[in-house]
């Protein structure tokens, strides 16, 4: 079954949840504009999005996001050779510098092959 949530997006990025499944996050590149929205017990949309960052100033483009174990929110900003990991208040906590321009998502490893040295 097929069913329009919000209307008006028109470059659908950076779509994640955070843990538990109560809240979504997700961009339109068009407004530069990163929005979270509360979320019922089975998914659906229980609010209208909130603006979670205003990326315009900085013509930021958030491409790939993932939210980690605790909440914070990893976006990759495509073209700008980085990533920002966002506290669950929207506040920057840190950014990683990346040796790719086109940075397109964040994703989470344990790290295993550098204890085998690979």
């Amino acid at each position: 079954m097929r069913q329009q949530l919000f209307t008006g997006l028109r470059v659908n990025n950076a779509t994640c949840f955070a843990p538990g499944g109560r809240l979504a996050y997700f961009t339109d590149n068009v407004t530069r504009l990163v929005m979270r929205v509360a979320l019922d017990e089975e998914g659906w949309p229980r609010a209208e999005p909130e603006v979670f960052l205003d990326l315009r100033e900085e013509d930021l483009n958030a491409d790939g996001a993932v939210v980690d174990a605790e909440g914070n929110v990893w976006i990759a900003f495509l073209g700008s050779l980085r990533i920002a990991d966002f506290r669950p208040d929207s506040s920057l906590f840190r950014e990683v510098e990346v040796p790719a321009k086109q940075v397109s998502c964040p994703a989470f490893g344990s790290g295993e092959h550098e204890r085998r040295g690979v």
